[in-house]
């Protein structure tokens, strides 16, 4: 029922915000651009709240997939900032910034400009992480979620990660395949078929299965 008022409330709001937008691209004066305000404000203060309430969420699931992890010392944290949670802010955001929007043609305050930082070790990954720590935050991000899927839906998705040895060191990756090792279904593509035995992958194990793709080469 939660995720059903969410997603009913997210199509709300971003129906709502086309529309507003769509009078800014058309010069509309800031009369008409009121009644639009009243709703954007409603839709999105419930976005906003909804959207806390999974990010703390996500966040637990991040600290116990970090936790697991941890024997290479990695302290990951979603840090989230949800501007918009409370309706009358809300309302004044978008009136102070009605004239900037009228010059811009676009919605400058809402929760589609909320924003998130991962921090690595406690350094911004996005601006200071290495691409070896962008890889492991990756990896870790896509475990974090598949548990929040796990315990929300009761279900165990697919995993798909993709070049999985690419910028990890052996100890690294090694570390998650130990995470991986827990009956969880997993895709992983990779280049090197040496390179996934040397970490310790049996192919010949029948709960693995291995496919190859190959392009031809033209002469």
């Amino acid at each position: 029922m939660f995720w059903y008022v969410f997603f009913k409330n997210l199509f709300k709001y971003t129906a709502t915000l086309k529309q507003r937008n769509a009078l800014l691209k058309n010069n509309t004066n800031d009369t008409s651009l009121h009644a639009w305000d009243e709703k954007l404000a409603e839709f999105g203060t419930n976005v906003s709240k909804q959207k806390k309430v999974f990010n703390e969420k996500l966040q637990i699931c991040l600290k116990k997939t970090t936790n697991l992890y941890n024997q290479s010392g990695v302290d990951l944290v979603l840090e989230t900032e949800e501007k918009t949670n409370n309706k009358e802010r809300f309302l004044e955001q978008l009136i102070r910034a009605r004239k900037k929007d009228m010059i811009t043609k676009r919605t400058s305050v809402g929760p589609h400009k909320d924003t998130s930082t991962f921090l690595f070790n406690g350094k911004n990954l996005r601006d200071f992480g290495s691409q070896g720590e962008h890889k492991i935050s990756l990896v870790l991000i896509k475990l974090a979620e598949y548990m929040f899927v796990c315990e929300e839906k009761r279900k165990t998705p697919v995993l798909l990660l993709d070049d999985l040895f690419a910028k990890l060191d052996f100890k690294r990756s090694d570390a998650v395949l130990e995470l991986l090792n827990k009956k969880t279904q997993t895709i992983i593509t990779n280049t090197d078929l040496v390179d996934i035995k040397n970490h310790g992958v049996n192919l010949k194990d029948p709960n693995n299965h291995a496919f190859y793709l190959e392009r031809p080469c033209k002469n």
